[in-house]
């Protein structure tokens, strides 16, 4: 019985593992779809429309496209010291979140390697090599399913400051709530 619970628990766990794994690499897609979303209804006027920007948009990946929207959020909010901190702490984030992504992405994940004695599965182990200054070294970065869910909130946390940002651009409007280090404020 005992062996039936076990294996109970390490298949609902492994499961949880790849669930979450996915998910965080969807959440993260949504928030480039919607940073993408306002570049193209921001700067779509144009004899181009919104196709041509996307045409501008669709090869960026993370790193560029969060140059670019920060850019151009930066350039439409010129005097406006409150939000360009704002916009400045999103970009922030948002490189950290694409360094966490890059490492999840291209790690080797070890989710379902168990001992004999585990029973908690919880926790799997991953392995990113990275070139350092010191030579080559692991990334560090947990798959725990807490770590997981962490990098899901943050994800889906900084979709809804890109959608405040896209909304501001769009009103011209900056009365947003911003926390006490000037960050946009939301409750997921």
């Amino acid at each position: 019985m005992e062996d039936q619970v076990r294996q109970a628990a390490y298949e609902a766990q492994t499961a949880e593992s790849y669930r979450l794994l996915g998910e965080f690499v969807a959440e993260f897609e949504l928030l480039m779809f919607t940073m993408r979303s306002v570049l193209e209804r921001e700067i779509g006027g144009g004899p181009g429309g919104q196709l041509g920007v996307q045409a501008l948009t669709v090869e960026l990946t993370a790193w560029p496209l969060s140059k670019a929207f920060n850019s151009y959020a930066l350039c439409r909010i010129t005097g406006n010291t409150i939000a360009q901190k704002a916009i400045r702490l999103f970009k922030d984030d948002f490189q950290k979140l694409i360094e966490t992504r890059n490492d999840l992405v291209h790690g080797t994940h070890f989710i379902g390697w168990v001992s004999q004695e585990q029973v908690d599965f919880s926790k799997p182990e991953m392995l990113r090599l990275k070139n350092k200054k010191g030579g080559v070294s692991n990334a560090n970065v947990s798959i725990s399913h807490d770590s997981m869910a962490a990098y899901i909130v943050r994800a889906k946390r900084l979709n809804q400051v890109a959608i405040a940002i896209g909304v501001h651009l769009l009103l011209n409007k900056w009365e947003a709530q911003f926390d006490s280090s000037g960050a946009f404020r939301f409750e997921i």
